[in-house]
């Protein structure tokens, strides 16, 4: 009886441990997420700033470069 009630106390305590760490991660994931969208919206009003000050997009030479966003100087 004593082998199957420390099973069931350390079994407990693995349990309560793992779910402290799954809510931990969670929140951890949640904070980079919500970091990720500050990041993609500073870059969406940089890069709509950036077309805006450009006036026309300019004509690409290198097909290489389509989709890749320009590196603005600082």
């Amino acid at each position: 009886e004593d082998i199957v009630a420390d099973a069931n106390a350390k079994a407990d305590r693995i349990r309560s441990e793992s779910e402290r760490e799954l809510a931990a991660l969670t929140n951890r994931r949640d904070s980079i997420n919500a970091q990720l969208t500050n990041v993609r919206e500073m870059l969406a009003t940089l890069t709509g700033a950036a077309v805006a000050a450009a006036g026309a997009p300019a004509a690409e030479d290198d097909s290489a470069s389509r989709g890749v966003p320009a590196q603005q100087s600082r």
